[in-house]
């Protein structure tokens, strides 16, 4: 038995500091935007429950694919079974890699979802909180395809 989620936080922030063209006298030097700071706080007992974690911190590619099967995919401390849960959060990580990476669904069997490609040293963050599809005999495989041996790093929550 995998490991049990008791709760996560996924989130993205963009925090910007400006210097105003005429600053007020007296008043702040600097104007700060922070309207697209998003977290989400993900608990089991939460709704939707968050309860199964896929992560791949190391999503090593062969031939440019890895196919990841959300009914046997790797977890912290052994497979996990997403069977019947929905996406709520998941993340790409290509920092490390020399070419973009992209993520969908599989060519068969795949797991309905908004894919992203993301070029290379950059990273995305999608937080869908549970809007899809649930994951099932024809509805289980995420692809992500890029360049070679190349090795992004992979996660995401379901509940």
């Amino acid at each position: 038995m995998p490991a049990a989620v008791a709760n996560a936080t996924a989130g993205f922030f963009l925090t910007v500091h400006e210097t105003p063209a005429s600053p007020p006298t007296g008043g702040s030097a600097l104007i700060e935007t922070r309207d697209f700071n998003k977290v989400l706080d993900l608990l089991a007992a939460g709704t939707p429950p968050v309860t199964r974690f896929v992560n791949y911190p190391q999503a090593t590619l062969s031939s440019g694919t890895l196919d990841i099967d959300l009914t046997a995919a790797q977890g912290s401390d052994g497979a996990v079974d997403c069977t019947g849960k929905k996406l709520v959060a998941w993340v790409i990580d290509a920092t490390n890699c020399a070419n973009q990476v992209a993520v969908a669904a599989g060519p068969s069997n795949g797991f309905a979802m908004n894919g992203v490609t993301v070029e290379a040293g950059a990273a995305a963050i999608l937080l869908p909180k549970a809007a899809g599809a649930a994951v099932g005999g024809s509805n289980k495989i995420i692809r992500l395809t890029g360049t070679g041996a190349q090795v992004p790093k992979f996660a995401a929550l379901f509940g």
